[in-house]
């Protein structure tokens, strides 16, 4: 697919666009060039199905974590709550898709830069970031379990 997009748009552009922080829309542009204004539209309409879906199923998917530790007891008891119909970890999953929604509004090297634990988020070197929690400031409570102040980690 790639050497297909490559022979429509020169590679000069699209590295131009990307050092310039501009916008482009790679597989809806070949598309244009290809077969038109129609086919671009169609093909948009389709990564952004696409992406949505993706967002959803990981939702889905993970959404089983918490619920899972809460059942274990190792989270919090309201994670364990299942919907009497539809049998889902409805709790976990609002709360999952709260946070997905809350990331939306972050631009995606901030992101980043917070999920490594970089406290620079406009600098990301990969030095000084990614700090592991159980190396640094982890002790084990009465059960036997990791915690950094208010947030548990693996053991």
């Amino acid at each position: 697919m790639n050497v297909s997009i490559l022979g429509v748009i020169p590679w000069q552009e699209m590295t131009g666009a990307g050092a310039a922080n501009g916008k482009l829309y790679v597989v809806s542009t070949m598309m244009q060039r290809v077969y038109g204004q129609g086919a671009a539209m169609v093909i948009t309409v389709l990564v952004m199905w696409t992406a949505f879906a993706s967002v959803f199923s990981l939702t889905l998917g993970y959404s089983r974590v918490p619920y899972a530790a809460a059942l274990d007891g190792n989270y919090f008891r309201a994670f364990a709550r299942v919907h009497p119909v539809h049998r889902i970890p409805y709790v976990s999953v609002l709360a999952l898709a709260a946070v997905a929604a809350l990331f939306c509004f972050l631009r995606l090297a901030d992101l980043i830069a917070a999920l490594v634990g970089d406290p620079h988020p406009s600098a990301i070197s990969g030095a000084g970031g990614g700090r592991d929690c159980a190396a640094h400031s982890a002790s084990r409570d009465e059960a036997g379990r990791f915690g950094c102040g208010s947030i548990p980690c693996l053991p």
